[in-house]
């Protein structure tokens, strides 16, 4: 594995969604980018920002979602994605991942929320999501709400700890 990635985000048609440009890894598995505050993230629609804070973006290899790490000043929040398992294309040593719309948004104080529901419900006639898509979907929302419920990694206070420790090390 490469020290420093790209990640992207796609629709299911292939067309672009989001784009952290080279990070680099702090963990390979699961794998973790890290992306520092005012490094950019460019849109679909071509418009670019940063965060004022620096962020982890967390795949397991076989998980339904990805986790993006939040690294206030104040706490730590997260903003997950409901999306395929990331796969991976040396050559351009990039990961790439399909965004399935659904987000769960978590709270510096655990509270969260489901978003998105519409576009979900929106993209799955427009995009034509297959059967088996949808019912891998649902299972990764589950499997998030259950480790959140649950407080496991990555939501656990020690697991950010020690992504700290190690993104701190790779600086």
């Amino acid at each position: 594995m490469h020290d420093f990635v790209t990640v992207v985000s796609v629709k299911h048609d292939g067309s672009a969604h989001r784009l952290w440009k080279k990070g680099p890894v702090v963990c390979k598995k699961p794998l973790v980018v890290r992306v520092d505050s005012g490094e950019h993230v460019v849109e679909a629609d071509g418009r670019e920002w940063s965060s004022p804070f620096p962020v982890f973006l967390w795949f397991h290899p076989d998980a339904w979602f990805n986790v993006i790490i939040l690294c206030k000043k104040d706490g730590t929040g997260y903003y997950c994605n409901i999306a395929s398992p990331p796969i991976f294309y040396e050559k351009e040593n990039r990961y790439e991942f399909v965004d399935y719309d659904l987000d769960v948004i978590v709270e510096m104080d655990g509270s969260y929320q489901v978003v998105d529901r519409e576009e979900y419900n929106e993209h799955v006639k427009k995009f034509a999501y297959p059967p088996d898509v949808r019912s891998k979907v649902n299972e990764g929302l589950t499997e998030l709400l259950s480790l959140l419920e649950q407080n496991r990694e990555p939501f656990t206070r020690a697991y950010r700890e020690t992504l700290f420790t190690l993104g701190k090390s790779r600086i």
